[in-house]
Order: C-alpha cells, then sequence, then structure tokens
C-alpha cells in the first residue's frame, strides 16, 4: 500500500503482508523474537492506517457493527438501492441474534418504491435524480420516520452504465439519526458485482466508524 511505502522500505525485519480483495484488506506483522523494533514498528503502522481501521483482529466488517449497534443498544433499518439488500443480509448472516438491532431492510430499487416507501418527492427525484445527495439523504430521513431506527442506511448509485458514462461506480450513500444524516459520495471501479459489493461494504465501514465517534448517540444517552 502506498501510505506505507516509506515504513516498509524501513521495516527493522518486520514482515509486512497483505491480503484481501476490493475494499477490505488484512495487514499482518510479524517479525522474530528478538525484534526489538516491533511493538515501536507496528505502533507506527497504526497509526498511519488508524482512519482507516475497523479492527484490530481477524474479525469480519458485520460483526464489528453488530457488536458496535448492539453494546449501545441502537436498531438500524436499511434503505437499499444499488446495493440491493447486501448490506442488511450480511449482517443477518453473519451474526446471531441479529434481530435484536436490525429491525428491517427494505429494497427500494425504483423511483416509484422511493417515493411510495420512503416519501422522496417526485420533485426531488425530477430535479436531481434517483442518484443523488438530495435522494439518499431523503431516503434514510423516511426510513427513519416510518421505521421506528435509531439509525437508518440508504445506498443509491450507478454500478454500471450501457454507454459506459463517467457515472459507473458513482455511489452515495446515507447513515445517520434523526438529528444528524451525513450523505458520503464515492467513486467505485470494477465490475458491476464488483461496485455493489464495494458498496455495501463502504456503508457498513462508515457505520462503524461513526458509532466509535459517537456521532449517533440518542440523546436520552447524552450527558
Amino acid at each position: 500500500m502506498s501510505l506505507l511505502s516509506s515504513l516498509i522500505a524501513d521495516s527493522h525485519g518486520t514482515l509486512v503482508e497483505f491480503s484481501g480483495n476490493g475494499l477490505l484488506v488484512d495487514v499482518s506483522l510479524k517479525a522474530g523474537e528478538n525484534n526489538v523494533y516491533f511493538y515501536e514498528f507496528t505502533r507506527e503502522i497504526f497509526e498511519k492506517l488508524n482512519p482507516y481501521i475497523y479492527a484490530e483482529s481477524d474479525i469480519a466488517l458485520e460483526q464489528v457493527a453488530f457488536e458496535l449497534l448492539k453494546i449501545n443498544k441502537l436498531t438500524l433499518a436499511t434503505a437499499e438501492s444499488i446495493t440491493g439488500g447486501q448490506i442488511v443480509s450480511s449482517l443477518i448472516k453473519k451474526n446471531l441474534g441479529a434481530s435484536e438491532v436490525v429491525l428491517e431492510g427494505v429494497v427500494t430499487y425504483s423511483n416509484q418504491a422511493k417515493e411510495n416507501r420512503l416519501g422522496v418527492s417526485k420533485e426531488t427525484l425530477d430535479k436531481h435524480t434517483s442518484v443523488s445527495v438530495q435522494t439518499t439523504y431523503d431516503m434514510a430521513k423516511g426510513l427513519l420516520e416510518t421505521s421506528g431506527a435509531d439509525i437508518a442506511i440508504a445506498t443509491t448509485g450507478f454500478a454500471s452504465s450501457v454507454n459506459q458514462s463517467e457515472d459507473a461506480g458513482l455511489v452515495f450513500i446515507a447513515i445517520g439519526n434523526k438529528n444528524r444524516i451525513d450523505v458520503f459520495k464515492n467513486k467505485f471501479v470494477g465490475t458491476r458485482e464488483e461496485v455493489i459489493e464495494t458498496a455495501a461494504q463502504a456503508a457498513l465501514f462508515y457505520l462503524v466508524k461513526k458509532l466509535r465517534k459517537n456521532d449517533f448517540y440518542l440523546e436520552e444517552n447524552e450527558l
């Protein structure tokens, strides 16, 4: 990884290995028992990668998200367009007791579904299109109003383009509660399947990072 190139060039005998694909990459460090630089080198690696780290052990992203939701006693609902249900599906498949935190997952693929299920206005869709900051925000807002969940995730985007336009891979992800909704704009590359999978992973990553920052504590939990 380019972020670590300068550190790896002077690793003091520590072996740095990368594995994984797409958005998720495992970084492992190995050194001999007598390597006195190992802990210092590990600290430097951690500091460099800290904004991108979701776990320090071999645990799935879906499991980290579940545990953080459970610890904070928060419930989740998802409104997925581009990701087609992959976010909620992965949470349910990976976690025993997922019903403790997952209230519902809806696939609102068409504009009609976005209007009827989530209350996104026709004016917003006509003016900004279904793949936009405004539509993604309104999807999350509508889901929060109707699902009863503490936190909502919404996704829209272009997994591919029949005309090979520059919009292929453009993805918007909204995450928030009734006090605050953030929308993240992303540009992913790869096949249609790879873009969809990466978008689902990115949504869970954003959720984990924001839960760890305590961005989504409800008012009654705040001092």
